[in-house]
């Protein structure tokens, strides 16, 4: 059987390289992705004095996600 990890590749807009992570776990992939957009969803609602809608929440996460690339990595 051979062993699974799992690569996030965020192509974060400002930086030239995109970031990479591997994780042992499918859990600890998905955990990392919700934190990444957690944290673009909180500075949306800090630069827009707390008032986004649900839609402008929903379009924070769909950007966030166009930008990252969720892959299984086998060895």
């Amino acid at each position: 059987m051979r062993d699974v990890q799992y690569k996030v590749t965020y192509a974060i807009a400002a930086l030239a390289e995109p970031e990479v992570r591997t994780f042992d776990t499918h859990d600890e992939a998905t955990d990392w992705i919700d934190e990444c957009i957690q944290e673009q969803i909180d500075f949306a609602q800090d630069d827009a004095n707390g008032n986004l809608t649900v839609r402008e929440i929903c379009e924070v996460r769909d950007d966030v996600m166009s930008l990252m690339r969720f892959e299984e990595v086998f060895s």
